[in-house]
């Protein structure tokens, strides 16, 4: 099907086993917890998740946490035993909350934080030790509708008693025991009537669908999860995209994964993309995601540098390719959207080739990409350039006459479009200026020629060096003269 110059293939929803995702969500094996609110052992309807665009006012923000939805007055109980660090407000009566760390005393731990606890039913001291399913305190009454809920996420910290400016550490939903998620999170068509929008690294303007795609290039896409009844629209846990061709499958690139330490009030445009066409919202009335899929890394943490990652599109050859988007939720559940795309990159090859034994010009060497029927020679500096270059595997010929011929295989792209060389002078007879393999009267005339009258340089320079001591000039010619007639000592070798 094609829908504004796009080809996309079926959208399909895969729940299980992931056929090439990078990294599947597997259960954690270092700890499990029931949940924090009743009943226990089953799961809960989930509002705002971890890393998801929030926006209320001021700035925008990473959620740092999952939002369980419960009604006010639900007990809360500590899901690991532990010792309570903290039982504090960061804003007036509905943002009361208590952490419980892992270890006593002022040491670095990790531990969990139960927010929106209603202060006069907290139960709990800064100090207390508690067990597993120890009551905390109880929810809070919310004041939007519906969304009474308890904000719970893993935590670090050090000191005693800890101050709010603890580390967000971890997805929870990697611990929790029996969650039952089947709904798989989804693609949301974009208003340029596709999945995928690009545009040029970190600018402004979008391409249409089906622009040919140069440079480094960002895209994004609107995709949701959705999460218990009632609905809710949060981001999924994963987001993802590879491409190939008819030779060749790339690698998946992981876009975000929000699932570990998470700097939840820096660089949030570095992966939602806000601005008059794409806007992300995340409040109690709007939940519109769009995720930057190339500005990653690698690794696990969003930091404002990785801005400047992109897609690269001249390190692959030119020509079609499949671009497929996939979201994954923390259980597996599936969505992938895929397009063709077109690359077409071309750019100048560069460099410069010095003749090892020149030291005021490097000009005559052809370089040459015979795949191509390019090629440019060098001038005085040794500098070429072959335009017209795309990306891909090429032969690279280098040859000036009397000196080493190269030939290499390389692989040329964009970011990396200089070629540098130095030729080394074939090994002879210095003093056979001609190049008859033997050393006569001509040789003297050539290079009389070339040191008293501006004749043609020895080639390579190194021949007409006869006494083996730069530079070449009159004492060269009276060595060659004493060997030649009057049997004097040869010329040293090359």
């Amino acid at each position: 099907m094609t829908v504004n110059g796009y080809s996309l293939s079926h959208r399909c929803v895969i729940t299980g086993l992931l056929a090439w995702l990078v990294c599947v969500p597997l259960r954690a094996q270092a700890e499990t917890i029931q949940w924090p609110l009743n009943p226990r052992t089953a799961s809960q309807p989930l509002g705002n998740s971890y890393g998801e665009y929030q926006h209320y006012g001021g700035a925008p923000y990473y959620h740092p946490g999952i939002d369980i939805f419960g009604q006010p007055g639900d007990s809360v109980f500590a899901v690991k035993s532990g010792y309570v660090k903290a039982v504090l407000t960061i804003s007036a009566d509905l943002h009361w909350r208590v952490a419980v760390g892992d270890s006593v005393g002022s040491v670095i731990c990790d531990g969990y934080l139960y927010a929106h606890l209603d202060q006069g039913t907290i139960v709990v001291n800064v100090g207390d030790s508690v067990l597993e399913g120890q009551l905390l305190g109880q929810l809070v009454e919310w004041p939007v509708a519906e969304f009474h809920h308890l904000h719970f996420v893993k935590i670090r910290q050090s000191g005693f008693p800890w101050a709010s400016n603890w580390q967000f550490i971890h997805d929870p939903l990697d611990y929790l025991v029996d969650i039952t998620d089947d709904t798989p999170p989804e693609f949301v068509l974009l208003g340029n009537g596709s999945y995928v929008a690009f545009y040029p690294n970190e600018g402004t303007g979008y391409l249409a669908p089906g622009d040919t795609l140069s440079g480094a290039m960002d895209f994004l896409v609107s995709v949701r999860d959705i999460i218990g009844s009632p609905a809710w629209y949060v981001t999924p846990y994963q987001v993802a995209y590879r491409f190939r061709n008819d030779s060749i499958s790339y690698p998946a690139t992981i876009s975000v994964q929000f699932r570990d330490t998470l700097w939840w009030n820096q660089s949030v445009n570095t992966i939602y993309r806000d601005d008059a066409t794409y806007d992300s919202k995340g409040d109690y009335n709007d939940r519109e995601y769009y995720v930057i899929c190339t500005n990653t890394d690698g690794d696990e943490y969003i930091e404002s540098d990785d801005a400047d990652s992109a897609w690269f599109t001249g390190d692959y050859p030119n020509g079609d390719y499949w671009l497929t988007v996939s979201t994954i939720d923390r259980y597996g559940n599936r969505d992938d959207e895929s397009l063709q795309v077109v690359l077409h990159n071309v750019f100048d090859l560069t460099g410069q080739v010095l003749l090892a034994d020149q030291p005021n010009s490097h000009a005559g060497t052809v370089v040459s990409l015979p795949e191509l029927g390019l090629s440019d020679t060098t001038d005085a500096s040794g500098a070429y350039a072959i335009p017209g270059v795309g990306p891909g595997h090429y032969t690279l010929g280098v040859e000036h006459a009397f000196y080493d011929t190269v030939v290499t295989s390389e692989y040329l792209r964009v970011r990396d479009h200089d070629r540098d060389f130095v030729l080394q002078p074939i090994a002879g007879l210095r003093g056979d200026v001609n190049h008859d393999d033997q050393i006569t009267a001509a040789d003297i005339l050539l290079l009389v020629d070339y040191v008293f009258r501006g004749g043609a340089a020895p080639e390579p320079l190194s021949t007409g060096d006869a006494d083996g001591v730069p530079p070449i000039n009159s004492t060269d010619i009276v060595f060659l003269v004493a060997y030649v007639f009057r049997g004097g000592p040869p010329p040293p070798p090359l």
